[in-house]
């Protein structure tokens, strides 16, 4: 096996959201999984992702910026779709390592 390629080290079926997911769904989704990535994936295609640390910058934003309630509820409402990157880049599974670090 050559483990120069990006198969050998990519996780093979990841845990997505889908961009209808909401920012407190995708958050603990995150934290109970032990992940920091979420690829975001609608209809089978793969349309975006959301980190931790997006997630972690823009909901203390809301929630200071406005009374409590207002918050929450913004919050319940807001959806990935809104913070996530997207059309992240890919790479081929067959592609080396070396390529995806570039």
């Amino acid at each position: 096996m050559d483990s120069n390629l990006v198969r050998d080290w990519m996780t093979p079926d990841p845990i997505t959201t889908s961009g209808n997911c909401t920012l407190p769904e995708a958050y603990w989704l995150m934290v109970n999984n032990k992940i920091r990535r979420l690829p975001v994936v609608d209809q089978g295609a793969l349309v975006g992702i959301v980190t931790l640390e997006d997630l972690r910058r823009k909901i203390p934003a809301i929630m200071t910026s406005m009374d409590p309630v207002r918050a929450n509820d913004l919050l319940t409402n807001l959806l990935v779709r809104h913070v996530m990157t997207e059309n992240p880049k890919t790479i081929p599974i067959d592609a080396a390592l070396v390529e995806a670090a570039r």
